[in-house]
């Protein structure tokens, strides 16, 4: 990639960050779904995910997926719910805690089938988000072309979790004072302010 296309890459990527920042008012819903279909857009990718952890059956959901037709074709062949026993990329990422950056994912042998045949993914970048120290889900990224992602498109994401991360932490301690008595709102207001400011 020539040095002006790096360029211009890079100031798409930090418009779409200022973009994110400044939906801080919106519902997370709608914040959410904005960033899977702004981080396909800009990464060229053929498909966006932000995954959550479901504590009761084990499982990996997608819960917002950009409005691709490999992001429709997932829904279709029921590749949007992801068990962790059945393991494949994704989870070991989740579970790891470690981002991760595949550009030859059809080539990987421990890849669940529906990821290699299915979705035909061969390129893949995820990163997990956490609310405060807790594993969350995760933000990834795919395509059907090899070599697709670079360590820059990482760092992105991994930034990306990372607001993913603070907009839900923040949207569910505001929800839970919203239900709680007013004399333990102050402990929630100094949690929320925790989320808020990231630690060094």
């Amino acid at each position: 990639m020539s040095s002006e296309n790096t360029t211009d890459r890079q100031d798409r990527l930090l418009s779409m960050l200022e973009q994110l920042l400044e939906l801080t008012t919106s519902s997370v819903s709608f914040m959410l779904d904005q960033a899977v279909q702004q981080l396909c857009e800009v990464l060229g990718a053929d498909k966006v995910d932000i995954f959550f952890y479901d504590p009761t059956n084990e499982t990996l959901v997608s819960l917002y997926v950009s409005d691709t037709p490999l992001g429709r074709l997932q829904r279709s062949i029921g590749m949007e719910r992801l068990q962790l026993a059945n393991g494949g990329s994704v989870v070991e990422t989740f579970l790891s805690g470690a981002s991760s950056l595949n550009n030859h994912a059809d080539q990987n042998p421990d890849e669940l089938m529906g990821i290699k045949y299915g979705l035909g993914v061969k390129s893949h970048i995820a990163s997990i988000f956490k609310v405060q120290t807790q594993h969350r889900g995760l933000v990834l990224v795919v395509s059907t072309q090899p070599d697709f992602f670079s360590l820059q498109d990482l760092h992105f994401i991994e930034a990306i979790a990372r607001w993913v991360g603070t907009v839900v932490g923040r949207s569910e301690i505001a929800e839970r004072m919203e239900q709680e008595p007013a004399e333990q709102r102050t402990h929630m207001a100094e949690e929320l302010l925790t989320i808020m400011v990231p630690v060094s």
